[in-house]
């Protein structure tokens, strides 16, 4: 039974706010179910002054502020524990191309890519250069913004007439994208509770992408815990996403988005360490396949933060 006040954190200012306050809202539905005495709080001006009154932050917030680190170094500056990866973890997660970069260099199997920027447009006359840039692979390419979730902006491009178009799309949400090689084959994705891997999810979106759509619509996508794959396959899966655990520094809970290409080789598309928490989302269906079951995790999720405090 947990016994401190916990604050649940969501909403905030990005374009993943209302994604965010489901997940809020479900993860404190459990919480006072289990008779946890917990608010829901927005970020705003006055939200440290609130959460002062409070033993513990449970970190629901998707997108900007939540995920890059801001309201980890604010919680770390009031002394409040909180849930989820470190502030600086926090941010070298939230940042794709670096992110890779870790992860390349520690040997893990991530796509290829090219960065491109808004700059180079505006400052270094590289609009010519978006001819060439899908050259780093074979047509299709991904392509995505560097910093941002639940798949927003991201659009996959069949030749390079489409290019242009994805780019500017793209930075809509950021001033970096990323042109990345994609990787044909099955999606799935590992969840990771406190260092421990959950089961291996496959997803199926039942009409085009895992889109934010997909991610937040009941139905929108069909889920296979475990995902429909060899055990072997799994087991190299769910080995390389500890490893990127390890390398990108993730604390308490994360999902680890890949593809396994048709030879069996897991591919990191990103670490996510605030995944969505929806009841359709993956982290707790993999939660609850575990047999676990999602109200323990929370408890648990609760209990790692006032442990690492």
């Amino acid at each position: 039974m947990i016994e401190q006040r916990v604050a649940v954190l969501a909403g905030g200012f990005s374009l993943e706010r209302e994604a965010s306050l489901r997940s809020g809202e479900h993860v404190l539905g459990v919480l006072r179910e289990s008779g946890v005495t917990a608010d829901l709080l927005e970020p705003g001006p006055a939200v440290l002054d609130r959460v002062r009154d409070y033993d513990v932050a449970f970190l629901a917030i998707h997108g900007r502020i939540g995920e890059d680190g801001t309201i980890q170094s604010m919680l770390e500056l009031i002394g409040v524990p909180y849930t989820g990866s470190t502030a600086p973890f926090s941010a070298l997660a939230w940042d794709k191309p670096i992110a890779k970069g870790v992860l390349q260099k520690a040997g893990l199997p991530t796509p290829r890519f090219t960065l491109f920027s808004s700059a180079g447009l505006r400052e270094l006359g590289a609009a010519h250069w978006i001819r060439d840039a899908g050259e780093l692979t074979s047509y299709p390419v991904i392509v995505k913004p560097a910093a941002c979730g639940s798949a927003l902006g991201v659009t996959r491009v069949q030749t390079p007439d489409e290019l242009p178009r994805a780019l500017m799309h793209a930075m809509a949400y950021s001033e970096f994208v990323l042109i990345e090689e994609c990787i044909q084959g099955t999606e799935i994705a590992v969840s990771i509770l406190d260092g421990e891997p959950l089961p291996t999810t496959e997803i199926e979106p039942q009409i085009g992408k895992y889109d934010y759509s997909a991610r937040y619509t009941a139905g929108a996508t069909r889920f296979y815990i475990p995902a429909r794959l060899d055990d072997a396959v799994l087991e190299s899966a769910t080995e390389v996403a500890l490893q990127a655990w390890d390398a990108l520094g993730a604390r308490h809970l994360a999902r680890v988005d890949m593809i396994v290409d048709h030879d069996g080789i897991p591919w990191i598309l990103e670490l996510s360490p605030c995944p969505g928490l929806i009841s359709t989302s993956v982290f707790p269906m993999a939660a609850d396949a575990s047999g676990l079951g999602f109200p323990l995790a929370v408890e648990r999720l609760v209990a790692a933060a006032v442990r690492d405090a």
